[in-house]
């Protein structure tokens, strides 16, 4: 499953927003697209759900990757679909959240809606640069 990895912080206020995402995606016939295990990565714009370059990386950002090794798809087409929705349906259940104030969200685009995977406290700010 290729994630969105969204980071969410509580403000002064007590509002919730979304500071970074990113979309994590396995390569070589992984089953799992960390980055530590060769998967990779790449920024969503927060606004439009476009990528933020034409190219991914990989954990370290030291090659890039205009297209999937795997799959040949083109990363300046990259746009997350029904972004606005997703990210709505994220800042609501974020929201929900009152324990924790910076959270990583790894999240699963469904035909459904979105799937929570897990919620990291430790999510690792590499990816994010």
């Amino acid at each position: 499953v290729n994630t969105l990895r969204v980071i969410t912080k509580r403000n002064t206020q007590g509002q919730v927003e979304i500071i970074a995402t990113t979309l994590r995606m396995g390569s070589k016939g992984s089953e799992i697209d960390n980055t530590s295990a060769g998967g990779l990565v790449i920024g969503i714009d927060l606004l439009t759900g476009h990528a933020f370059r034409d190219y991914a990386t990989h954990e370290y950002g030291s090659s890039r990757f205009y297209e999937h090794p795997d799959s040949g798809f083109k990363f300046k087409d990259l746009i997350i679909p029904n972004w606005l929705n997703i990210k709505n349906e994220i800042l609501e259940l974020a929201n929900k959240n009152i324990i924790l104030n910076l959270t990583g969200w790894d999240i699963a685009i469904t035909n459904n809606g979105i799937v929570v995977i897990e919620i990291n406290t430790l999510f690792g700010i590499d990816g994010l640069q």
